[in-house]
């Protein structure tokens, strides 16, 4: 969240880990430090919608609008969205009208231990986690 986009040696390793086909996501966009010069310095891959803004969805206008132009720019910027706080199936629903591309949260599970999580993916693929 702190990075300074100035320390260039930061960037250079971020680039770097690029070039190793590792993704960059950006974490907590729509509070704090949502910056948007970190698209052109950063190039990232995916963008999470902040939980505070997601929840809202279904009862704030205000908060669809700030999705849908997220979504808008995301799709144009070739960045994948992910939602976090999707509490339920009238919030997952919303977002994928809206066009965001994964959910994040309790709907689609609570926190499991590693083991329980661990047997839990041999029986699922991943659309089943997706929308």
């Amino acid at each position: 969240e702190d990075l300074k986009l100035d320390d260039t040696k930061i960037v250079e390793r971020i680039h770097r880990l690029k070039e190793l086909k590792c993704k960059l996501a950006i974490d907590d966009f729509g509070r704090g430090y949502s910056n948007l010069s970190y698209f052109l310095t950063l190039s990232p891959d995916i963008l999470k919608i902040d939980g505070q803004i997601v929840k809202e969805v279904v009862r704030n206008e205000n908060a669809k609008k700030i999705i849908r132009g997220i979504a808008i720019f995301c799709k144009a910027m070739k960045i994948e969205m992910v939602a976090e706080f999707v509490e339920n199936e009238e919030i997952a629903e919303v977002l994928k009208k809206i066009g965001v591309d994964y959910g994040q949260g309790f709907y689609f599970g609570k926190p499991q231990p590693t083991l329980v999580f661990s047997k839990a993916l041999d029986h699922l693929s991943c659309r089943s986690l997706c929308y």
